[in-house]
Order: structure tokens, then sequence, then C-alpha cells
């Protein structure tokens, strides 16, 4: 199961979003604005509900998107267990998967006109962890870490 959410910036992305993965045979459950509805969805009601399903195994992985996909990208490496990527490119896709075990994708809605949206999705959903153990393990331990004001 993949988990899927935007806001109202992102109509036109979640869209081809939906239908790459209609078209894969992907299962996939959607979450804030859908196809005008919800126009109001915020960021702080969305992310959960794709980060925690991610976090919990519920979902395999994420797609996040908003007007600069910093925002979900923040929001959602939040929570412990989720490595959430802003991805612009294929390659940053496909690398994000790769070597940081990344499990949300998250995109720019404003970006769409620079970015080829389904290579970055199927680079995104090609790629598999390479499992080093190590780097993996390190990225978990920043689910531990407090940081001194």
């Amino acid at each position: 199961m993949i988990v899927i959410a935007g806001d109202a910036h992102a109509g036109p992305a979640l869209v081809r979003i939906r239908e790459f993965l209609e078209n894969a045979g992907s299962a996939f459950e959607e979450f804030g604005y859908r196809d005008g509805e919800n126009p109001s969805a915020k960021l702080e009601e969305f992310i959960p509900q794709v980060a925690r399903p991610v976090r919990d195994g519920e979902a395999t992985s994420g797609v996040l998107v908003c007007g600069t996909g910093a925002g979900v990208e923040i929001g959602a490496n939040r929570f412990p267990g989720v490595r959430a990527s802003l991805c612009m490119t294929p390659r940053s896709a496909e690398w994000a998967r790769v070597y940081d075990d990344a499990n949300v994708l998250c995109l720019s809605s404003w970006a769409l006109d620079e970015i080829d949206l389904e290579k970055i999705l199927s680079s995104w959903y090609q790629a598999s962890y390479d499992g080093d153990v190590a780097r993996r393990a390190m990225f978990d331990a920043f689910d531990s870490w407090s940081v001194d004001a």
C-alpha cells in the first residue's frame, strides 16, 4: 500500500501521481486535497496521514506534495522511522532510495513545469535500498538524538 497526499497547490501533481500508480497497478490511499474536495487541506492534517502508516509499516511508501515540497519534507521527517526526500530529478529519486532508504517521496507542485514527474516516480519505484546497514543505523540513531539549545 502506498499513501499519497497534498494540498490544493498539488492538484495537478496528485492527478498525475494517481494515474501513474493506477497504470502501475499499485494499491494506494489518498489524503488531503482530492479533485476539488478538501480545498483547505493543511500540512499538519495530511502529513501525519502519510507519515504514520509509513512509520508503522502499514504502507510501503508515501508521496507528499506541496508548493515547494520542502514543507512536507520537513514535516514528514519529524516522524521517527520516516526518511522523506525532496526529489527534483529522476537521479535524486533513485539515489534517495538506493543510498538513503528513503520511504517518502516529496515533490514541489510549483516545479511541475520544470520536472519530469513520471520519470521521477519511475526512478523512485524501480530503485531499492542497497542494504548498507551502517548508514541505516546512523539514520535510525538520529531518532533518539536530542540537541541542547
